[in-house]
């Protein structure tokens, strides 16, 4: 791929956003499973806890989350939005990209769409020009 850089366009995050699962699992809970101690846990995997979504927590819904925290960080509605970028390894499905979802989620219709065959990142992408 080429990309051409012009020093009258300029790029930056102007705002980010983040969201998890509302439901926890706690160490001490997978320790008494396993016989061992939260603090075992921790000493081998770093792992504090594990928020487990539940059916109606997607990947698209809490990145649509994410992505409204984000836009209001940045104080600019979606139609300020140049590109959407969900890297993930949990994607709701392999298509639509979840990018996508989160893009039509927040209306950021003006976009142009791609998407990755890897899914890593999932992205849905508006460029000036063709690349190669």
């Amino acid at each position: 791929m080429l990309v051409s850089v012009r020093e009258d366009v300029r790029i930056g995050i102007t705002g980010i956003g983040a969201e998890a699962p509302t439901s926890v699992l706690a160490n001490a809970e997978i320790g008494k499973r396993l016989g061992v101690t939260s603090d075992w846990i921790v000493e081998r995997s770093g792992i504090l806890e594990r928020r487990i979504a539940d059916a109606e927590e997607t990947t698209a819904r809490l990145a649509s989350r994410a992505a409204n925290s984000a836009l209001e960080m940045a104080g600019g509605g979606p139609e300020t939005v140049d590109v959407v970028i969900v890297a993930t390894a949990t994607p709701d499905a392999v298509s639509p990209a979840t990018a996508a979802l989160v893009a039509a989620s927040v209306g950021a219709t003006t976009l142009q769409r791609s998407t990755s065959p890897l899914h890593a990142p999932d992205s849905c992408m508006r460029s000036p020009r063709p690349t190669r």
